[in-house]
């Protein structure tokens, strides 16, 4: 029997739980070469999936269904969202989005910016959550049914590295920080429908989303201890 995931795999549009597998694991080492070698294998990856299936429309809904993945992956994972707006790229016709939020440091204070972590080694935590945050777009996408080969590949691509370089900073199999990321995303967005909904709904109604009203549409998520949910990986 053929199951919705099936012909999602078939068609190149993989579930949540398994990302988009078709990078494979990368052998970032962070020096200048490897950051440029991987961008181009993003824009290959990216060029390859747009020959063999069309452009990513990229529509409005489409958007506000990435933006609405991020914001409550974002929130479900320890940071606070302080904003969203989804816009129409000029001269495209696409449409994008951004989410904005903060994300505690390696000791779990909030405050500053950026990813709350220099190293993945050095705060397993932090890089944990920006998988998952990173991973959360293209989630959205699946679950609205709105997703594209050729979409999100730039995160995907992200997502993945960064949990190569769990495993091997944790010395866990590879593969086993993506499962756990995708695990992960699938069980709260199915356990959040009625907010993805909602905030989907909203950001392609206002295409916005402020801090106040973000905090009121996520008021019933609530946080997972993710140090928990990754030393289950590490057993």
């Amino acid at each position: 029997m053929t199951t919705k995931n099936d012909k999602k795999a078939a068609r190149g549009m993989t579930p949540p739980a398994a990302l988009d597998t078709a990078f494979g694991p990368s052998n970032h080492t962070g020096n200048a070469a490897t950051h440029n070698k991987a961008g181009l294998s993003v824009l290959r990856e990216a060029a390859i999936a747009e020959q063999q299936h069309g452009r990513d429309p990229a529509t409005k809904p489409q958007a506000a269904a990435h933006e609405a993945g991020h914001i409550i992956l974002a929130y479900a994972a320890g940071a606070i969202v302080t904003g969203a707006r989804i816009f129409e790229e000029p001269g495209r016709r696409a449409w994008i989005g951004i989410t904005h939020h903060i994300t505690p440091d390696p000791t779990g204070a909030v405050g500053g910016k950026g990813t709350g972590f220099t190293t993945v080694a050095a705060a397993p935590i932090c890089a944990f959550r920006y998988a998952i945050i990173t991973a959360a777009g293209f989630a959205g996408e699946v679950l609205a049914g709105l997703d594209h080969p050729a979409s999100s590949v730039d995160e995907r691509w992200t997502a993945l590295r960064i949990c190569a370089q769990l495993d091997k900073a944790l010395g866990m199999p590879d593969g086993t920080t993506l499962h756990l990321v995708g695990t992960f995303t699938d069980n709260v967005l199915a356990d959040h429908r009625a907010q993805f909904a909602a905030i989907r709904a909203h950001l392609e109604r206002n295409r916005r989303l402020t801090r106040g009203e973000a905090a009121r549409m996520l008021a019933n998520v609530q946080q997972a201890d993710l140090a928990a949910c990754l030393k289950g990986g590490v057993q």
